[in-house]
């Protein structure tokens, strides 16, 4: 299966907010709304133009820095199109990046396979961290 990657548009974002409402539950949808970037990188199938995974980066134009922390597939992948699309992803978020300004490209990925992909690409581990969330306001 050939896939473009494409800057993520609205509706590729509303998808990834279905796919979080299909895999975890409603109530995980809202708050994600609110918390990922409209900035991003979406893998389609080059054919049908199927969203296959879609990564989001936070970058503030105060910091070098860009950060991606969530990639989503779809859940009606199978194992090996989501690891393709989720690796092609990769490979073209540290150029997506670079065209948004950033210096560095810090990911924050707790899954094994994903973090296995950015040491093939040149990640270094910076350092072993916990994430947590505080919800300020209801």
């Amino acid at each position: 299966m050939n896939m473009d990657i494409r800057e993520m548009t609205a509706e590729d974002r509303s998808t990834v907010l279905k796919w979080i409402r299909k895999r975890f539950c409603d109530a995980a949808a809202e708050p994600m709304n609110m918390i990922l970037p409209r900035l991003g990188l979406a893998a389609a199938d080059a054919v049908t133009d199927e969203l296959l995974a879609a990564a989001f980066l936070y970058l503030d134009r105060t910091s070098p820095v860009a950060v991606c922390g969530w990639i989503y597939t779809n859940p009606r992948n199978s194992a090996r199109t989501s690891a393709r699309a989720v690796d092609t992803i990769v490979g073209a978020l540290p150029q997506f990046a670079r065209q948004h300004g950033a210096k560095f490209l810090l990911s924050c990925f707790g899954n094994r396979g994903i973090n296995r992909m950015l040491d093939r690409r040149g990640f270094v581990t910076a350092e072993f961290a916990e994430h947590k969330i505080l919800i300020l306001e209801k």
